[in-house]
């Protein structure tokens, strides 16, 4: 074959998988970039950071309180303004676990305020990374996750799968799903 064919050839290959690919990029974009219906759902953050995880609830007004990153330090983990009037009842935890309403549809608001992690919860069988400076949002059913009866095990964790720094191995956070009566126990207890 002659060096002109072989040029439009793989000019022509080239040009098929990168219209492939976008179509698959831009696909899983919109399957993750628009949060569910928020009546629907119960909303939650899930903010990595180097060596640990911050589960934010919006408390019971539902609306998640304005926060500045300029303010965190170790008392303030996510720079939460209280100053602001949705801010006095949100709820965030650091460790060494959270959890989660059974029977209860949640929206997962995933971001990264440092380097790229890896959200796995093998329980709702999620992988997703958390990128810094971009929301991404992950559904997900408590009456749909596979959780083990032991809570020892990992199927029951919160883990960056993403190698982020020294503290990755510490990145773990164990949850629980919890009947109606615990939850509201355990949540009135870390206020």
């Amino acid at each position: 074959m002659n060096k002109r064919i072989l040029s439009t050839l793989a000019t022509a290959i080239c040009s098929l998988c990168l219209a492939c690919s976008t179509t698959v990029t831009d696909s899983w974009k919109n399957i993750t970039k628009d949060k569910p219906i928020e009546s629907e759902f119960e909303q939650i953050r899930i903010i990595a950071r180097q060596s640990y995880w911050t589960i934010w609830y919006p408390g019971a007004d539902g609306i998640f309180g304005q926060f500045d990153k300029n303010l965190v330090d170790s008392s303030n983990r996510i720079g939460l303004l209280d100053s602001g009037p949705n801010a006095k009842d949100d709820v965030v935890v650091v460790g060494p676990e959270f959890y989660l309403l059974e029977n209860q549809n949640y929206n997962l608001s995933i971001n990264s305020w440092d380097v790229v992690h890896g959200v796995y919860m093998p329980a709702f069988r999620i992988a997703i990374k958390a990128i810094p400076g971009m929301e991404t949002y992950f559904p997900i059913q408590t009456k749909t996750a596979t959780v083990a009866e032991d809570s020892s095990t990992s199927r029951n964790m919160l883990i960056c799968t993403q190698v982020c720094g020294i503290g990755h191995p510490n990145m773990k956070m164990k949850f629980k799903i919890a009947n109606e009566k615990d939850y509201w126990k355990w949540l009135d207890s870390i206020q």
